[in-house]
Formats: C-alpha cells, structure tokens, sequence
C-alpha cells in the first residue's frame, strides 16, 4: 500500500517479486537487507515488523550480535 500511495513511485517488472519476497520476510525473519527504496518502505512499518530492516550490508555484522 505505501508504494501505491507515492506518487513518484514508478514501477519496475520484479517489484512484485520484491513485495512478496520482502514482506514474508519481514514477517518471520530477525533481519531483511532490501533496496534502499523498499528498506525505506519496511522501516516506516517497523512497529508492526519483527524484522531489523536494513539498506546496508555494512550493518550486518552489529545486527547480527543483537
């Protein structure tokens, strides 16, 4: 629902692949490294995620010691 509601999001062929791949994710796993685009999607949800969400492999090694 949050990429229908922006205006500016311009879809791409495999962004149904990344919600579907991306949601169950968040749903069930401690930690999710998405695109930018979509971390920035997850991240405003976090409240209702179990899911530490990130955009950057570099914070990896510190979410993993969680």
């Amino acid at each position: 629902m949050s990429a229908h509601e922006d205006k500016n999001f311009r879809w791409h062929l495999g962004d149904l692949n990344d919600i579907t791949a991306l949601g169950t994710a968040a749903a069930y796993c401690d930690i999710v490294v998405g695109e930018k685009h979509w971390g920035s999607i997850l991240r405003r949800h976090a409240p209702h995620l179990t899911a530490d969400i990130t955009s950057d492999l570099r914070d990896l090694p510190q979410l993993l010691l969680k």
